[in-house]
């Protein structure tokens, strides 16, 4: 601030981002209220969001341009629909303005919302801010959405932090799309709270995702995590699918493979309460990155030809078993090596 020397400051929202940096919750409210600081010595003006508590804490003895659902804010908007883009209306003088976006998420409302502010506030006409809203399409991987050949990507992986992660799956659960898969890397630059933020968002998931699949995959040490049980034996592992299955109404396949001994156990476990166990012998490889992954898209790719569950689970187990043995001698880069997906045995297994 001291550089840029602003007259107007908006910050935007406060979260549990850049901790590692900046040590807690109340150092990156401390950083970033810096800037209301220097507002508040040199008489300026802030944009904010009038029901935003945490930055409204800090805010105190400075003029303030609100927005927000408030109605009594200088600029107050709702959100209409988010199917799959959010249309929102704003008001000014008594005549409402709807606007189609092309972004993804009604927690895109304040930012839209804090677009309108500025412009009615330099006297911006209500039809320009209205278009350039209308007109923004992201290609940052923020809301954004991509069409493939085969599938709809919402991208939405910039700078993920616990805060905007919770408000992307709740919007994402509530997407009246099917099928559905989320895909979430870890979350960066969190400090000692890393692996106890992480866990809150494996709980959002838990909360909200999984009773939505038709199966779940996890392997022993994920099992442990969503149970919170030890698992050593079979009987464990019954112990463990049935856990899941109660509590998310779901078919569960627990993958036995980090287990001791030369048999590889699989247990099923289905919503209709029938266990199922798939055994085999062992394959040493040092050639297993990417099993995982691939056994779940085998086994989608199968349910989706019309299979049966437990018929296309040992479909699946056989391609597996077969990539798994071709790619035993793959020499590629350090460590862990890939599957081989493509060997002749699986072509002629895979009558597609």
């Amino acid at each position: 601030v001291e550089i840029v020397l602003p007259n107007y400051g908006i910050i935007t929202n406060v979260g549990r981002a850049h901790l590692e940096g900046f040590g807690s919750f109340e150092g990156v409210i401390k950083t970033k209220g810096e800037l209301y600081d220097y507002i508040r010595r040199t008489k300026g003006k802030i944009f904010i969001k009038k029901e935003n508590k945490d930055l409204q804490g800090i805010a105190k003895g400075i003029e303030q341009i609100t927005y927000g659902a408030d109605d009594t804010s200088f600029a107050s908007g709702h959100v209409i629909s988010c199917n799959p883009f959010l249309t929102f209306d704003w008001k000014q003088q008594g005549k409402i303005h709807t606007v189609d976006t092309h972004l993804i998420g009604a927690y895109n409302l304040d930012n839209v919302l804090a677009a309108v502010a500025i412009g009615r506030y330099f006297k911006i006409p209500a039809e320009r801010i209205s278009r350039a809203i209308a007109a923004y399409e992201p290609t940052n991987n923020r809301s954004q959405l991509k069409e493939t050949a085969s599938n709809t990507l919402l991208i939405d992986a910039y700078n993920a932090n616990p805060s905007s992660m919770k408000v992307a799956l709740e919007n994402f659960t509530a997407m009246p799309v099917s099928p559905k898969a989320v895909i979430l890397g870890d979350m960066r630059e969190l400090g000692p709270a890393s692996d106890e933020l992480h866990a809150e968002a494996i709980e959002e998931i838990k909360k909200e995702l999984l009773p939505l699949v038709t199966l779940i995959t996890p392997n022993i040490d994920e099992a442990k995590v969503l149970t919170g049980k030890s698992i050593h034996n079979i009987q464990d592992m019954q112990t463990a699918a049935k856990m899941l299955t109660d509590d998310y109404q779901t078919n569960v396949l627990l993958k036995g493979g980090h287990l001791e001994g030369d048999n590889m156990c699989d247990l099923l476990h289905t919503s209709e309460f029938i266990y199922h166990i798939y055994e085999e012998k062992k394959i040493e490889s040092h050639n297993l990155h990417g099993t995982g992954c691939t056994l779940s898209s085998a086994i989608a790719t199968y349910l989706a030809k019309g299979y049966p569950m437990r018929e296309s689970i040992q479909h699946a187990k056989t391609y597996i078993t077969q990539a798994i043995i071709a790619g035993k001698e793959l020499n590629i880069g350090h460590g862990n090596g890939p599957l081989w997906h493509f060997p002749d045995t699986v072509a002629q297994m895979c009558t597609f």
